[in-house]
């Protein structure tokens, strides 16, 4: 099957995201890390600065725990995974138009 190179910049992009927050979250464990592996000990939840004010977070939560950064680079990666998604979808239809004979969708 051949794919637009459009989705496969978009499956790269996704992907080098992705694996580059996997890496922050390795080589950043933060209090709860403890907690979530079983610790009991350990407190079930995080204070966090938010405007100003300190809240308690559960360990449960992990996005509210991360830094403003963090969180930006996991909103661009679930945005360039549904439009991987959606260039897909497109080349899967217009493979099967073309494999049915059909005229092929325009880009």
């Amino acid at each position: 099957m051949r794919y637009s190179y459009k989705t496969g910049w978009a499956l790269l992009l996704a992907m080098l995201l992705w694996s580059g927050i996997a890496a922050w979250n390795a080589w950043h464990p933060d209090s709860c890390y403890r907690y979530m592996r079983g610790d009991m000990t350990q407190p079930s939840s995080e204070a966090v600065e938010m405007s100003g004010t300190t809240v308690y977070v559960p360990c449960s939560q992990w996005y509210p725990r991360q830094t403003l950064y963090v969180q930006t680079a996991c909103v661009a990666a679930v945005v360039s995974t549904a439009i991987f998604l959606l260039l897909l979808a497109g080349d899967v239809v217009n493979w099967r138009r073309m494999k049915m004979g059909m005229r092929r969708l325009e880009e």
